[in-house]
């Protein structure tokens, strides 16, 4: 019998370019998980949660991100 993926999830890419825009934001800004969490203020715990698995963040949530690390227009086209 063949292999299929049914039972596996797909990983979409932008997951990942979502991660590693905020990632290289933090770096940039020399900001912590926690720092960043308490600037957009979410709890330590969520914010975590939704690197770990960025495909349930929310819309609002991802712009404050974004907005708090300075990430140009550009950036944040490609993800969208």
């Amino acid at each position: 019998m063949p292999k299929t993926n049914l039972c596996k999830p797909r990983v979409d890419p932008r997951c990942n370019e979502t991660k590693a825009l905020i990632l290289a934001g933090m770096a940039r800004k020399d900001m912590p998980r926690k720092k960043l969490a308490e600037k957009v203020k979410l709890p330590i715990s969520t914010f975590n949660d939704r690197m770990r698995n960025p495909e349930n963040m929310r819309l609002g949530e991802l712009w404050l991100i974004l907005d708090a690390l300075n990430t140009s227009e550009e950036d944040k086209r490609k993800i969208v």
